[in-house]
């Protein structure tokens, strides 16, 4: 009776049967929802007890005792630090994104096991709690895990560990070598892959050469167009995964690139990218078995300057494709951790979570792209640039374009597969078309679903949560500046502050022992589209009064008496909350507008709309949500383009000028 409509970043959109009872907890991907009745026109007001000092909070009470509440979610790492009176404190872990996993191999008297455990740690004033293995996987005797698995979504294991994201339950594999596969062609066989004009290999600077030292390794240079060299396996995909493993580096010009080409499907593989920064770097990726593939080709390049300004010198070496066989299985079902009683000294404490998975995102280039090149004008001549703004917070960029689009992007570091991430930035529209995102999920082959943008002088925020849809071996977030085909004065955009970072699946409730007291009474009337007032009866101590729309400074709570200290902070990870000192009851109006004047304005599009959001049990108000455009399609200006029709640094169709066999 409950049906996904859409995901929208910081909420998920789902129709209800309504003749289904309203009662739960209902499991979707491993995390709990409760029902509760609601009207559409409702925006949702709700409050709870909060222990003193607690920087992030949940607003909904417990329903048995309205006991207070601090939750710990969002980023990788995330500290929460309370005041205690000293006595008990019952911590509630809470399963808020798909679970990361970690899985080691461990030698004991009886051999050798792998140990599934979660990738997320959590601290009380340094000492771990809620934690404990959640599956032991036992290995054939002398054998030694190289890739993990759930479902088709793979791993590699490194230094016997590997991390790996699952859902609510189903099952992880172990899968070890079963033998290596010989290569067959030449690695120094130098072709041109993007032969664009009539220039010979001579003239535009190919050349791949033996590199010295290392048996199977190849240089390769080129000054344009694109140095590559192949080797192939003629083995079915229905025989087994393969784990593709090379040593390389980018010497000069741009970066190092392959491509795992798969015949049958025809295209390359969904891998990892390679990692730009200089020295040598190991790379390693899964294939799963698929009975469409006939045979398996590994592309090594030089991508050349297409200006010849600067030739490019790339260098590989130890390739090794090797077929894999599966050892063991078990079946995993994810769980929250056991809930905790722990006895805290009165005082100061803190709380820490902290996930193995620190994603950031790389380094961002200054070199514009083309990403809407609906015609033969060079970036110069559509006049596209990216400009530096170091007075900004880093990273910061200014793009413009007065035809095509402007774009300039940069790979998500650290991905894991199955994990779930955090996008966050601000952005500013100072003449065009508004700003545009989209984090590229290699793969399924289009951007995450994002919220609207605004289109304003002013700095705004983008938070979005995204987890990648299955199948997606890689993450790179584009920033772009949009002229679209008419062009005019063009279009020039602002960004700053780009993160992107690992979220973090758990989070924990902390349930004060002696909160008894109940939260304040709360009564409210809509005043117009984005203003509300609301009566709050008297409080004997403090507590969170929370409004479910999406968390913007513009959302501003007025009428409180003199003398009662307020703090604005985010409820249920993406909420507005406002944390208020006991006392006397009040009324006061919570309304929209946004402080064009504060530096840091932001303001998150999406509302909540018939939305629940991770184990949220408040109503919410419909109408506000509107579905993003479908980023597979184009709009009359090519604006929702995906970006990888548009990349040359990587091939599309097939990965060389003629098909060579």
């Amino acid at each position: 009776g409950i049906q996904p409509q859409g995901s929208y970043g910081v909420a998920d959109l789902f129709a209800v049967d309504p003749d289904i009872p309203a009662e739960g907890p209902f499991i979707r991907g491993g995390v709990a929802v409760e029902l509760t009745d609601s009207n559409p026109d409702d925006v949702g007001f709700a409050t709870g007890s909060a222990p003193d000092g607690a920087t992030v909070v949940a607003a909904a009470p417990d329903a048995a005792t309205g006991s207070a509440t601090a939750t710990v979610a969002g980023p990788a790492s995330t500290t929460t630090r309370f005041s205690s009176d000293g006595g008990d404190l019952r911590l509630v872990p809470r399963i808020v994104a798909p679970q990361l996993l970690h899985i080691a191999e461990r030698d004991s008297r009886d051999g050798t096991h792998l140990v599934l455990d979660r990738a997320t740690t959590v601290r009380l004033d340094g000492r771990p709690v809620l934690g404990g293995a959640l599956a032991d996987i036992p290995l054939p005797a002398g054998r030694h895990a190289v890739a993990v698995a759930s479902g088709d979504v793979f791993s590699p294991v490194v230094g016997g560990e590997a991390l790996l994201g699952i859902g609510a339950s189903g099952s992880l594999s172990a899968w070890g070598a079963a033998g290596e596969l010989p290569w067959r062609g030449s690695w120094t066989q130098v072709r041109d892959c993007n032969d664009y004009d009539a220039r010979s290999a001579q003239q535009t600077g190919l050349a791949a050469m033996t590199l010295a030292g290392a048996a199977g390794g190849v240089a390769l240079d080129a000054a344009s167009h694109s140095a590559c060299v192949r080797s192939h396996v003629g083995e079915s995909g229905s025989d087994g995964p393969l784990l593709v493993r090379f040593e390389y580096r980018s010497v000069a010009g741009r970066p190092a690139r392959v491509c795992l080409w798969q015949q049958g499907p025809g295209r390359c593989a969904a891998t990892p990218p390679l990692d730009a920064s200089p020295g040598w770097h190991i790379f390693r990726a899964v294939l799963p078995a698929d009975p469409d593939l006939a045979g398996t080709a590994l592309f090594l390049y030089a991508d050349g300057d297409a200006a010849g300004g600067v030739i490019t010198h790339t260098e590989y070496r130890g390739m090794t494709l090797v077929r894999l066989a599966r050892m063991a299985r078990t079946a995993v079902r994810i769980t929250p951790p056991e809930e905790q009683i722990v006895t805290v000294r009165a005082g100061d404490h803190e709380l820490i979570t902290q996930t193995r998975a620190p994603a950031s995102l790389s380094p961002l280039p200054i070199a514009v792209e083309d990403c809407h090149a609906f015609d033969q004008r060079s970036v110069g001549q559509a006049d596209l640039r990216a400009t530096p703004l170091p007075d900004q917070p880093a990273p910061a960029i200014r793009l413009s374009a007065r035809a095509h689009s402007a774009c300039v992007s940069a790979p998500v570091a650290g991905f894991v597969p199955g994990g779930s991430y955090t996008v966050d930035l601000d952005y500013r529209t100072l003449q065009g078309l508004p700003a545009r995102v989209c984090v590229w999920q290699d793969g399924p082959d289009r951007c995450a679903p994002m919220p609207k943008m605004e289109a304003s002088g002013d700095w705004y925020h983008l938070h979005v949560a995204v987890t990648p849809e299955p199948g997606t071996a890689a993450l790179r977030l584009f920033v772009y500046a949009d002229a679209g085909a008419v062009g005019g004065d063009g279009t020039v955009v602002e960004y700053r502050a780009l993160r992107v970072t690992s979220a973090a699946p758990l989070a924990v409730t902390m349930f004060d022992g002696d909160a008894g007291a109940p939260a304040p009474a709360v009564t409210w009337s809509a005043l117009g589209g984005s203003a509300y007032q609301v009566e709050v009866a008297g409080s004997s101590r403090s507590f969170v009064l929370s409004l479910g729309e999406s968390f913007a400074p513009g959302w501003r709570l007025d009428g409180v008496p003199d003398g009662r200290r307020v703090e604005h902070v985010v409820a249920d990870g993406y909420a507005n909350g406002w944390r208020i000192e006991p006392g006397a009851a009040f009324t006061a109006r919570i309304s929209f507008a946004p402080d064009r004047t504060i530096r840091a304005a932001r303001a998150v599009s999406i509302g909540a709309g018939l939305a629940i959001p991770v184990l949220a049990i408040r109503r919410r108000r419909s109408g506000r949500t509107r579905a993003p455009a479908d980023a597979t399609q184009l709009d009359p200006t090519g604006r929702r383009r995906p970006p990888e029709e548009h990349r040359p640094q990587r091939p599309t169709d097939t990965p060389w000028s003629a098909p060579w066999w």
